[in-house]
């Protein structure tokens, strides 16, 4: 599922590769913007179980990688499996932690009355 949405993004990015020229580490802003509207159209779509936060904070991840290895989006279009690697690194590093797990209390003791205490006993 998420190499389809890095197709899609491809797609959309090679035809916004006409005009002014970017290069590596500097991308023309329409060129970065037209990226991560891209990416946020292709997430919508094809990964919709994707909180929209991190959809949001992947995409601005991706494309900063993205524009300070690669000299347009053009360049992307040509490396699909390379970018769709530094878009899925992206959105592992923007999902949340899991919760932790609940930890189980024994109340057992505590609720027959037993409050007798351990003593630690120090050198």
């Amino acid at each position: 599922m998420k190499k389809n949405i890095l197709l899609v993004v491809v797609l959309m990015l090679a035809l916004t590769a006409c005009g002014p020229k970017s290069k590596k580490g500097a991308w023309l802003e329409p060129e970065k913007t037209a990226a991560k509207t891209a990416c946020a159209e292709a997430v919508k779509t094809i990964d919709a179980s994707l909180a929209e936060d991190v959809a949001m904070k992947a995409c601005d991840c991706a494309v900063t990688k993205l524009e300070a290895e690669f000299d347009s989006n053009a360049e992307v279009a040509k490396m699909a499996e390379k970018a769709t690697e530094i878009y899925n690194a992206c959105v592992t590093e923007n999902k949340p932690a899991p919760a932790p797990e609940p930890v189980a209390v024994d109340t057992t003791a505590a609720a027959a009355g037993d409050t007798t205490k351990k003593e630690e006993t120090k050198k």
